[in-house]
């Protein structure tokens, strides 16, 4: 019994999982970012289209940034813009990541002198 009581006694003072912020709720992507890469998550947001976009990034170096630092899509997006609404929903997405991925290349792929 001792055992048990320990093990949940440790489980309660354990942090919570980490889980990535949302951005449709958030309104401080470098903070965003900085919390993600606290919990070692160097992914860049960006968007599943015909293929990948990631705001902040050229279309010649979205394959190297991806295998540097991987992508996490955001839901919701696609190539075809069907109102006003979702146009404006993904202008308000793009500018966030394209800040949050700012933060995040300088830690995943920072210049070199």
């Amino acid at each position: 019994m001792t055992g048990i009581l320990l093990s949940t006694q440790l489980m309660a003072f354990s942090s919570p999982p980490y889980q990535p912020v949302d951005w449709s709720t958030s309104e401080t992507p470098a903070e965003d970012a900085e919390y993600a890469v606290e919990n070692k998550d160097m992914r860049l947001l960006g968007f599943a289209l015909r293929g990948y976009h990631i705001p902040g990034v050229k279309a010649a170096d979205r394959q190297l940034y991806i295998d540097k630092c991987g992508i996490r899509v955001l839901e919701g997006f696609g190539d075809v813009i069907r109102d006003e609404t979702q146009a404006s929903d993904m202008k308000r997405a793009s500018a966030y990541a394209r800040e949050y991925n700012a933060v995040i290349i300088a830690k995943c792929m920072p210049a070199t002198p």
